[in-house]
């Protein structure tokens, strides 16, 4: 009987909030935060272990993460280093303890677990290295990668970041139409902050809420 999967996340939540003025991962969102919400979510679908890059106010979201049994580790350089660099910092983390993980950023929360599942389906039936949600004809995340990936991405030495590594060095990836506009909203702004907030109240009572 094949042995079943071990799935985990690595989220990136050292960003500086610059365009929001606010600490965006601790913003309230339903009955939870903005990072919160991402989280459950994870649980939800399964998802063990979870790791959190942090950097601005580390000191204050380890203590919330941890609470919710969350790893975290600090990026130093977060004032001067880009998500990619956070993504290193969870691989070395997380390497050697699931077979694939997602990765997103720290203010997408409203991604569906039923999305999570589907992204783990197609890479069990395709293969593939990496799958990517698409909505609306645009790409978003969580993006599901194989950890066998992890050792040519912590190598990789190019510019663009995860995205000029998916089409640098993984060969073998998946674009996946969902159903899920939550895989493209984010809260880099006010106005983002804002429509999360609605459509958060509005599936109250759903899939909302960590603490």
């Amino acid at each position: 009987m094949e042995r079943m999967k071990k799935t985990g996340a690595v989220i990136a939540a050292a960003g500086l909030s610059s365009r929001m003025g606010a600490f965006k991962p601790l913003l309230p969102l339903g009955d939870t935060t903005i990072i919160g919400q991402g989280i459950r979510t994870l649980r939800q679908a399964g998802v063990l272990p979870i790791v959190a890059v942090t950097g601005r106010e580390s000191q204050r979201l380890t203590a919330y993460l941890e609470e919710l049994g969350v790893i975290c580790v600090y990026n130093s350089r977060y004032e001067t280093t880009d998500m990619f660099a956070s993504l290193c910092l969870g691989m070395r983390r997380l390497k050697g303890e699931a077979d694939r993980f997602f990765f997103l950023p720290g203010d997408i929360p409203l991604f569906r677990r039923e999305t999570l599942l589907a992204l783990q389906q197609a890479m069990d039936q395709t293969g593939c290295d990496l799958v990517q949600p698409v909505w609306d004809g645009r790409g978003g995340h969580p993006v599901l990668i194989r950890s066998d990936q992890i050792p040519a991405l912590l190598d990789w030495q190019g510019e663009g970041g995860l995205r000029g590594a998916m089409e640098d060095i993984i060969i073998k990836k998946k674009q996946l139409p969902v159903q899920d506009p939550g895989i493209r909203l984010d809260a880099d702004t006010r106005e983002d902050y804002k429509r999360l907030l609605r459509l958060a109240e509005e599936s109250a009572g759903g899939n909302t809420g960590t603490r």
